[in-house]
């Protein structure tokens, strides 16, 4: 009978280890995905815009996406974002027209498709100028520019590590950098139709969470390494670096920035976004689920060791107890 009770006492041990292995796993799971552990964001929920500001150039208004293109060759953006299945919008673009109107001209900049696929680029008489990346459900970082060298227009797009970038090239004049009527640039949606892939064909509304956003403007490979070597060595968690002149960041909206009907410019330069009349104000909210380990699950390799040992343990109880089995039979004989 001692035998089969310390044999009893290692199963228990090892069935232990086996279910602290799936729980936890399948917390951190949770933790690392859907439940957007610790981080404070701003949440759009389909229905929020946010204009920014505007400049005057030769007597016409541009957004100020426009305004960087055309006075610096290029616009370039770095965004933090939360993705979950089902997330899907314009994050940027810029259009002739505000919303609700119908532009004629319309560029949703940067964008996650209905396909879960994250896309970036311009329309450039009669090409797309776009590069895309499939998505994973958690924090992402994308480091992108749309700029002019040598006669060439590119785009180009890293996310989450300079390991993963693409880029696309034309020489036909692409809408960012257009003269016309490009007033109004958007975060949190922008018009898509036309043959924007993998979108709803209308104002395309952001469902999703941002951490930050920031611009910088310019056309040289030392902007393009600065922002690519930031990535690669920091995975975008940090806050995004200051260039400096020439390169900026000209405006940077964080979520210490955010209030409301406006999203305000944390790099002092005064570019304010301000809420896009007949939407509704995004949220500031501290994504965090409770799951019993004060908002997040301890990383399942943490606890290997001890749920190793207490599995290494069973087993040797188990062994001790089938020795203790024989000897007790034997005894019988």
């Amino acid at each position: 009978m001692r035998g089969l009770t310390t044999i009893a006492v290692g199963a228990f041990f090892v069935l232990t280890a086996i279910a602290l292995s799936v729980i936890l796993g399948t917390t951190a799971s949770m933790a690392n995905t859907n439940y957007r552990i610790g981080t404070p964001a701003v949440q759009f929920n389909n229905n929020s815009a946010y204009q920014m500001p505007q400049c005057t150039i030769s007597s016409n208004t541009y957004s100020l996406l426009n305004c960087l293109a055309l006075q610096k060759n290029g616009t370039w953006v770095v965004i933090r974002f939360y993705y979950q299945s089902g997330d899907e919008g314009a994050i940027l673009g810029f259009s002739t027209a505000q919303y609700p109107s119908t532009p004629n001209g319309y560029a949703p900049w940067v964008y996650i498709g209905t396909n879960g696929y994250l896309y970036f680029g311009d329309y450039a008489s009669g090409v797309f100028l776009q590069v895309s990346f499939p998505l994973t459900p958690g924090w992402h970082t994308l480091v992108a520019g749309e700029y002019f060298s040598g006669g060439t227009y590119y785009v180009y797009a890293c996310l989450d590590s300079a390991s993963n970038c693409q880029s696309d090239s034309t020489t036909n004049l692409p809408q960012l950098f257009s003269t016309g009527s490009w007033s109004y640039g958007d975060i949190g949606t922008e018009y898509a139709g036309g043959g924007w892939v993998n979108t709803n064909h209308n104002w395309f509304f952001y469902t999703g969470d941002i951490e930050y956003i920031a611009l910088y403007a310019g056309n040289t490979t030392t902007l393009e390494n600065d922002l690519t070597n930031w990535l690669n060595s920091t995975g975008g968690v940090n806050p995004p670096p200051n260039l400096g002149s020439p390169y900026g960041p000209y405006a940077l909206y964080t979520t210490s920035s955010f209030s409301g009907n406006t999203w305000f410019d944390a790099s002092g330069n005064g570019n304010a976004a301000t809420l896009v009349s007949g939407t509704q104000p995004a949220q500031l909210t501290i994504l965090t689920q409770q799951l019993g380990f004060g908002g997040a699950a301890p990383p399942l390799q943490t606890l290997k060791p001890l749920i190793t040992a207490i599995a290494v343990l069973g087993f040797l109880i188990i062994i001790i107890g089938a020795v203790q089995a024989l000897i007790d039979e034997a005894s019988r004989l």
